[in-house]
């Protein structure tokens, strides 16, 4: 691999030449609290045009920069209802983020100039010094950047991302104030039954999908906390613990590119996949990999070179393993994740970064399900990146590196195992095609299209937008956000009154009022709304749950084909009196009602007579049957919360919650962290925190 030659790479200069990555992130998400204002008055005005056109959408073109995009779309915490492109309508709300104007200033006076002339709301986030002139946004949000310069762009893109999430919050917030509505918020997938709630979230056409809220959340209150979120994370990068292991690991870093060995670095997650591919400043070639063939780490490295791995919490995710190709491809590993999911850690790694937030990556606490959006996880990992880059440069000041051959060109095929292209594609920017999975997963919350077919013109008096189903019949959707059935030549066959109304194949719909669901003919016929859940399952049958039991529904037979086959209790603990009428997973010692998923330190939640308590792996009691629900936390040093009261329902996004309860926490040792006293509760950095909101919530029938 070495070939003959040594040169010298000197780093110094390029030290000397910037700050402190760390120090400047602190400054630059300290000077981001002044700009506040300017978010929420984007956010407010962007609530305001989705409410006032129920078919506008919300869109985040990748085209300045990829990574806010990702980060934004369809993200865990994140809105249920943002994308690449929604409806091309002109009343439409873009978001973009700008690394820096070197890259970004033709686009700025061109398209997005163009899109405004449009009639579109642009909000930008990005350096306001050295902007272009002209009229090309609404809303200029400055990253506080000191110049447009390329330079700025590792900084600029964490401070967009803070911004991103801001205003995001602060978007919801808004809701709250114009309409007593909140938007829906996606949960991470990592949850088993993730894509039901998600599902009933994510409209077939990507529309807003809002659920009652009493509580009128002030201006500044979600996006401040994120802010503050953002940069008590960055004073965590100070932890003797994270710094020693990044310095670690840059050490090791050094000496194999000394030696001429490759280091690759890669992301897993939203941001970061991107992220590691730009403005790398040490010879480690950043990759995007997330989503390609699981050999590629064998294609491009040889045993000896390192892998950085910057992922999300644990190796791999619900939707692929990397875990074992990786191990297989026999490189040194050096990774970083949150712990706070069971999943080994590789027997090739060589060096860990820990990471200072816990799983589930949602951070402010709302007042709806599911109770928190906004993650923090990929400033935390974008972080990891830099400070670790910044590391290997400092470490290489001055050494003499051996020259390596450059990574492997490489051929890519798609699911079908069809080549995509030839073998002189370089690994600096690997393309890849995430559909065939999407596709593959449709449960996951992935819905198939509308229908195929081009109906007649129709217009329905009343309707703001209408969409075609088959060739003959349109839903239609009000001002109201209430759905309609009609014929393409005008006829109503079902009022608008529906809360939502989605297609399950070319005869039937499933239709929505009130939280409850049954199932609508293609003449508007009804049935009744006995169900807690009605999802589409694919091949004319449906997906069905009451009483938090669920079962598949043969669409055309009307009747169950297959009885309930799973429940809730056991995917998210939700109690039941008698034992579910399945075989449990999970077992302990002892005479208990249910026993439900331990947390990582191997303590379950259990319930006697209805009331719940926490039981080691022997069945010795830890925490006492006094609980009317009891779940781990999100990491296991924080124990468990528990709720007192409250009535079990399903929310707007057919998940079950226990309304009106009173929330605390407990420790594993089972003395009380915090009193039931809260609405709700989250474990922040290193302590609890217990959240009241001034108005109640209401409670679902």
């Amino acid at each position: 691999m070495v070939k003959p030659g040594i040169f010298a790479l000197v780093f110094a200069a390029v030290c000397a030449a910037r700050a402190d990555v760390s120090s400047e992130v602190k400054a630059r998400l300290d000077a981001l609290v002044g700009e506040m204002p300017a978010i929420t008055a984007a956010a407010e005005a962007a609530a305001k045009r989705i409410w006032e056109n129920p078919w506008a959408s919300l869109e985040v073109p990748p085209m300045a920069c990829w990574g806010f995009a990702e980060e934004m779309w369809c993200r865990a915490g994140g809105l249920s209802q943002i994308e690449q492109s929604g409806y091309d309508m002109p009343q439409n709300v873009v978001l973009c983020a700008v690394r820096s104007w070197d890259d970004a200033r033709r686009f700025a006076v061109e398209e997005l100039a163009k899109i405004k002339r449009g009639g579109k709301l642009v909000i930008v986030f990005g350096p306001k010094a050295d902007a272009p002139a002209g009229d090309w946004c609404d809303f200029l949000i400055d990253d506080r950047a000191p110049s447009g310069a390329a330079r700025e762009g590792n900084v600029n893109a964490i401070a967009n991302c803070a911004l991103g999430w801001a205003w995001a919050c602060e978007y919801a917030a808004a809701f709250t104030r114009l309409a007593n509505k909140f938007p829906a918020i996606t949960r991470t997938v990592f949850p088993r039954d993730t894509w039901i709630v998600n599902g009933g979230v994510q409209t077939h056409a990507g529309l807003p999908r809002l659920k009652d809220c009493t509580a009128k959340i002030p201006a500044g209150e979600l996006g401040g906390y994120y802010l503050r979120r953002a940069r008590k994370m960055a004073n965590d990068f100070d932890e003797p613990h994270i710094r020693d292991a990044i310095d670690a690991a840059a050490r090791t870093i050094a000496e194999r590119l000394a030696a001429g060995r490759r280091v690759m670095v890669a992301g897993l997650g939203h941001f970061i996949i991107h992220e590691c591919t730009e403005d790398i400043r040490s010879p480690m070639l950043g990759v995007r990999v997330c989503g390609l063939m699981p050999d590629v780490y064998g294609e491009l490295l040889d045993k000896g070179d390192i892998l950085v791995w910057i992922a999300y919490s644990g190796m791999s995710t619900p939707h692929a393993d990397y875990n074992e190709p990786i191990v297989d491809a026999g490189v040194d590993l050096i990774a970083a994740f949150s712990e706070t999911t069971p999943q080994p850690k590789p027997k090739n790694m060589v060096h860990f970064i820990p990471q200072p937030w816990t799983f589930p990556d949602a951070e402010v606490p709302i007042p709806v399900a599911p109770w928190a959006m906004a993650s923090a996880s990929e400033i935390s990992r974008c972080l990891t990146l830099r400070l670790l880059d910044e590391a290997v440069v400092r470490e290489l000041a001055g050494r003499k590196i051996a020259k390596c051959e450059p990574f492997r060109k490489w051929a890519a095929y798609d699911s079908g195992m069809r080549k995509l292209g030839g073998s002189d594609w370089l690994a600096t920017h690997l393309p890849y095609d995430d559909v065939s999975w999407r596709d593959g997963r449709r449960r996951g919350g992935w819905l198939r299209p509308w229908t195929s077919g081009k109906p007649k013109p129709c217009t329905v008096a009343g309707a703001v937008r209408e969409q075609a189903w088959g060739k003959d019949r349109v839903l239609f959707m009000t001002r109201d956000h209430t759905w309609g059935l009609a014929a393409t030549n005008g006829q109503v066959l079902a009022s608008a009154s529906w809360d939502m109304l989605s297609p399950l194949n070319g005869d039937t719909l499933a239709c929505e009022k009130a939280a409850r669901y049954g199932f609508m003919s293609r003449d508007g016929a009804a049935g009744p709304l006995d169900w807690d859940v009605v999802r589409d399952w694919g091949k004319d049958r449906a997906l069905v749950a009451k009483d938090r039991l669920y079962g598949l529904w043969d669409i055309a037979a009307g009747k169950l084909v297959k009885p309930v086959s799973f429940a809730t209790a056991e995917l998210d603990g939700v109690p039941t009196r008698k034992p579910p009428a399945y075989k449990k997973r999970w077992t302990l010692p002892g005479d208990w009602d249910y026993v439900a998923e331990p947390n990582a330190n191997g303590l379950h939640p259990v319930v006697m007579d209805g009331k719940w308590g926490v039981a080691d792996k022997t069945g010795k009691p830890v925490v006492a049957c006094d609980w009317d629900y009891v779940r781990p936390a999100a990491s296991a040093k924080f124990g468990f919360e528990v709720a007192k009261g409250g009535v079990w329902r399903f929310d707007v996004a057919e998940f079950p919650y226990l309304y009106g309860a009173k929330w605390g926490a407990v420790g594993e040792d089972g003395k009380t962290l915090l009193p039931p006293e809260y609405d709700a509760v989250t474990p922040a950095g290193d302590h609890w925190v217990g959240c009241t909101w001034k108005k109640p919530m209401r409670m679902l029938p």
